[in-house]
């Protein structure tokens, strides 16, 4: 290895001072000993010079620099022109950097001179002292297998591969100088800027897979980021690259955009973040784009999404009135929902108002509640008509009796925010959960998150064949990242799947992206669903933590007596779930392909034991089903394309006993 193989370290202490302790003594630990670390600190700021001082006021290789942050560039300018090394890293005093961290990129370097190194990195959690090295910072799943690659192998928008793509990441320093990316004028923070540039520039990347280092994302100053990707898009336009480029900029700027308005803590941030969403001539243009201009469905999705906020932006921004409850009102429509929880009702007066004031009384704030009275003949529409008035985070809409489905459906096509949860009218929701949920879920990007809940019953109820029901959905812990496919397996194995929506909270984009809605006119639609959700989730995960009280009482359509629409339905759900399973099975393994088959073949049984136990009156007359369980899996295949004709269960039993006969000679 040539001595002279350096690596140029910048630190930029302006921020977080409370980590540059760790920080220093992850650089001063590294295995790999041939980098010059240069400091950047406000000139009178002394406790950040006494902590450099303290750690490293004997090492040569240690220089510091005074500059004001938005003076910082002139001097990074200097000295990544003037400091000979091979290779550039760039770190915040929130990164920590794990002993073998510059020895992996380092050998990398020496082998293939690539010019960027990807890391993934892992998150530091302050709150509980902890690094999570299950946190993905980089998208490992979109690159590519080689050890080399370039921008275009990549299988989704290169610049939007590693979260902070500066931070943390090796470039070739002679490359960084000959396409001039370095630190513009003007910009007091780089977080992006040569992170981007490079991605977009460069031919010839690696990647480590492991993780080496941590990082710590604290909030972001929205006009610091924007003055970057103003940065970015001169830059590519003078560099011939926009041409190239633009789509995945706008993707970036999208989705960067939408990320910045929900972590938005005040009023007056998220008026910023709305006014230059309103102003920007270029981010206007991205809004008006029509789906077929993006190459990634999420994009679009994050459009609308955006789109949404500005109109309520310019709803807010008209005139009115000094009354402090109106601009209360006014200021409210601001407020970008987390979570939309979505709640079907019907006939559910007596237990509606409990249900939904656990959800408004969420510790969660940022929260839509989208009520879908579905035709009630009881009290119901007026209890939410007077909670609504009560809570203006509340939308009520009002159909005729259509069904769940049709409700959970308008409520996906309605809903503002980033996750959903679908709630039944007669349960609870306890009050830390969707904060929990949330939380978990953004912030590793899941797919779809499960959680447990359990079961209580009625103070009327008095179905005594169903006390077995009472507690908890799942009793092991299935906490690690993974697909939906392999938690399928993992709960089959325990033989504890379920297929209540009310343990999920799901990602709208990933919902949309994948077409996944219910299917109406089934009773038990809630495993269909279920069962798609887990076949094309590619991140999802669970917290062993009881967040929802499940109501069980007389009348319910766990609780109350099967009839042949109930069967039917099953027949029906376990059809829409073989079209789902045919369009995946090719990208499934074995043993993944062995759990869903024997998932429909779970609820294949349990729809002929309960065909079987219907009542005389309820078929108009007793027979048997003959045959094994392919016979009966031909017959609810037949049974499902007649499905259009049978207008009345009259029709349903004359077509089923027709087709009895057919299979059964």
């Amino acid at each position: 290895m040539m001595n002279s193989f350096y690596t140029l370290i910048f630190i930029f202490a302006y921020d977080h001072i409370v980590f540059l302790p760790d920080c220093l003594r992850g650089i001063l630990g590294q295995s790999w000993t041939d980098y010059i670390l240069i400091g950047y600190m406000d000139p009178e700021d002394r406790e950040t010079l006494e902590v450099f001082q303290r750690y490293t006021s004997d090492d040569r290789r240690v220089r510091l620099r005074f500059a004001r942050r938005d003076e910082v560039y002139e001097r990074v300018a200097e000295d990544l022109k003037n400091v000979d090394a091979s290779y550039v890293l760039f770190l915040k005093p929130g990164d920590f950097c794990l002993p073998g961290f510059l020895s992996a990129g380092m050998l990398l370097a020496d082998q293939f001179q690539p010019q960027i190194i990807l890391f993934d990195v892992g998150r530091r959690i302050p709150r509980y002292g902890t690094l999570d090295d299950k946190a993905a910072i980089m998208k490992q799943n979109v690159l590519p297998e080689d050890i080399v690659f370039s921008p275009d192998a990549i299988k989704e928008n290169p610049l939007s591969v590693r979260q902070m793509p500066t931070r943390l990441t090796l470039f070739q320093r002679s490359f960084l100088l000959n396409n001039d990316i370095i630190w513009p004028e003007g910009l007091a923070s780089n977080d992006f800027y040569t992170g981007l540039c490079a991605l977009a520039a460069a031919e010839k990347i690696c990647a480590v897979r492991d993780k080496h280092a941590f990082l710590y994302k604290g909030a972001t100053d929205a006009i610091s980021r924007w003055k970057e990707l103003e940065a970015l898009r001169d830059y590519l336009q003078e560099n011939d690259l926009w041409e190239n480029a633009e789509q995945s900029v706008a993707e970036f700027i999208l989705k960067d955009t939408k990320t910045l308005l929900k972590q938005a803590c005040s009023d007056a941030a998220r008026y910023e973040i709305l006014n230059h969403l309103d102003s920007d001539p270029m981010v206007k243009e991205y809004l008006q784009k029509p789906a077929d201009w993006f190459r990634n469905k999420d994009t679009f999705s994050t459009a609308l999404f955006l789109n949404n906020a500005v109109r309520r932006y310019r709803l807010v921004n008209k005139p009115v009135d000094a009354a402090p409850e109106r601009r209360l009102v006014y200021n409210q429509l601001l407020y970008v929902p987390a979570v939309s929880v979505i709640i079907p009702v019907y006939n559910t007066e007596r237990y509606l108002e409990e249900a939904v004031r656990s959800v408004m009384n969420q510790t969660l704030r940022e929260i839509e509640i989208l009520c879908f009275d579905d035709g009630s003949t009881d009290g119901s529409l007026r209890i939410l008509s007077d909670l609504s008035a009560e809570d203006s985070r509340i939308r009520v809409f009002s159909q005729k009796n259509a069904g769940s489905a049709t409700a959970r459906n308008r409520g996906i096509n309605c809903a503002e925010g980033e996750y959903l949860y679908f709630m039944d009218s007669d349960d609870v929701l306890l009050p830390d959960a969707l904060d929990v949920l949330y939380s978990k879920a953004s912030g590793d990007t899941l797919d779809v998150l499960f959680f447990n809940a359990e079961n209580f019953y009625d103070a009327a109820f008095s179905g005594e064949k169903d006390r077995d029901r009472r507690g908890k959905v799942y009793q092991n812990n299935y906490d690690s990242i993974r697909s939906g496919m392999e938690f399928l397996v993992q709960v089959d194995r325990n033989s504890e799947f379920s297929g209540n929506v009310w343990i999920q909270l799901v990602s709208r984009d990933f919902l949309l992206r994948e077409h996944i809605l219910f299917h109406d006119r089934i009773l038990v639609q809630d495993v269909p669903y279920t069962y798609e959700v887990m076949l094309k989730a590619q991140r999802a995960s669970y917290i062993d933590k009881v967040f929802y009280r499940r109501r069980l009482h007389a009348g319910s359509v766990t609780t109350g007596e099967k009839t042949l629409d109930y069967v039917y339905g099953i027949f029906l759900g376990l059809m829409n779930e073989w079209k789902v399973y045919l369009q995946v099975e090719g990208r499934l393994t074995e043993e993944q392909r062995d759990a869903a088959k024997w998932r429909m073949n779970t609820i294949l049984g349990s729809a002929r034991r309960v065909f079987l136990n219907l009542k005389p009156e309820i078929l108009g007359e007793e027979y048997g089903l003959k045959g094994d369980f392919m016979l009966f899996r031909q017959l609810i295949c037949d049974y499902a394309e007649k499905e259009r004709e049978a207008k009345n269960s009259k029709k349903k039993i004359s077509i089923l006993r027709k087709k009895l006969g057919e299979v059964t000679k």
